[in-house]
């Protein structure tokens, strides 16, 4: 019921990070690895601001190193530099 509610929700406003944090800390209480990879692989392929996803990468990182494993650690570097590297090239090509 909780997941539908938060599904429900950010089909709604799927650019509301705050509703996403809630959601992931909300399954971190359920402690189910691999749905709490899967909603931070979701959050990074969105489009957002650096600040943003910085914050999002961030927190992604510290449960890796608190309840994943390294693999996970590295998955998490990986995303962050393609978002970066991405986000290099947009700003190449606008200039």
């Amino acid at each position: 019921r909780g997941r539908t509610l938060f599904e429900n929700l950010l089909s709604t406003f799927p650019k509301k990070l705050d509703l996403w944090t809630v959601y992931v800390d909300a399954e971190i209480k359920k402690a189910d690895k691999e749905k709490i990879r899967t909603l931070f692989e979701r959050v990074s392929k969105g489009h957002w601001k650096k600040k943003q996803m910085q914050f999002w990468f961030g927190k992604w990182e510290k449960w890796e190193a608190s309840s994943g494993d390294a693999g996970g650690r590295d998955r998490v570097e990986k995303l962050a530099e393609e978002w970066v590297r991405r986000e290099a090239e947009k700003l190449g090509k606008v200039q």
